[in-house]
């Protein structure tokens, strides 16, 4: 008869999910794209550069994450804003 192996499972760390406020509005993201994208004659000419403005009516907040990283969350959904 075959012996079963135990599974052991662990939690993650809770530091993984601790956010840190860094900024408590956001009101505007410039950012550039690098890299293979869909790319036009109006992205050329903005050298491949884009914002976002948020605004004050969204309440946008950055928080520093504990691995680096930065999470942008605001009040209403971001995503159509894109």
């Amino acid at each position: 008869m075959p012996v079963k192996k135990k599974v052991t499972r662990k939690k993650n760390p809770p530091e993984v999910y601790r956010q840190e406020l860094i900024y408590g509005r956001v009101l505007r993201v410039e950012a550039q794209k690098i890299g293979p994208h869909r790319c036009d004659a109006g992205c050329k000419k903005a050298k491949h550069c884009y914002f976002h403005d948020f605004g004050v009516a969204s309440n946008v907040h950055a928080y520093g994450m504990s691995d680096g990283s930065v999470l942008l969350k605001g009040s209403k959904r971001l995503w159509g804003m894109f």
